[in-house]
């Protein structure tokens, strides 16, 4: 786990984590090196951490949205310019818009087909061309992962890219 761009064991990051290590990993090295702009964050815990840590040195800012404010015991831990680029949207992602254009969404929030659908549905026109959506628990919930495969089979504009254990990226096209 890194922190700051040094590598730690952070304690204080267990009660957070939703990941396997090597989904971090994967995680974090894909947004540093692949992706570009603002992320949007649907479902709250240590990819939030994450994503803030693979743009550190940079202005892109991190906005997650979650009914609960799963970071209140751990934001202490963050330094200050991760926490400025941070908003959290403590709303339900099925009702909150924006017109905000993003480069990456990350989705891992509830594991319904219908609530995959409705935030994908959401927040899709908000991703930029060429942008990344990221799904959580693809091949782990059988309703994700029934959703982004029928949404890449009937939706032109999604294309698979990549399957890490549980990570699946799709790319606008």
């Amino acid at each position: 786990m890194r922190l700051n761009g040094e590598n730690s064991k952070l304690e204080w990051f267990n009660p957070i984590k939703q990941m396997c290590d090597e989904e971090y990993t994967f995680l974090d090295n894909f947004i540093l090196t692949k992706t570009y702009g603002d992320i949007l964050e649907i479902g709250q815990g240590g990819s939030t951490v994450i994503l803030l840590d693979a743009t550190k040195d940079t202005d892109r800012k991190v906005v997650s949205i979650d009914v609960k404010f799963k970071l209140k015991n751990v934001i202490k831990y963050l330094p200050m310019s991760y926490i400025e680029r941070f908003m959290h949207v403590q709303e339900d992602s099925h009702k909150w818009t924006t017109k905000q254009m993003f480069g990456t969404l990350l989705i891992d929030g509830e594991h319904s087909f219908t609530s995959v659908r409705k935030d994908t549905m959401n927040y899709w026109d908000n991703l930029e061309e060429n942008g990344y959506a990221i799904f959580h628990d693809y091949k782990l919930s059988e309703d994700v992962t029934k959703f982004v495969d029928d949404w890449v089979n009937s939706y032109k504009q999604a294309r698979k890219i990549l399957t890490v254990n549980n990570l699946v990226i799709l790319q606008k096209c």
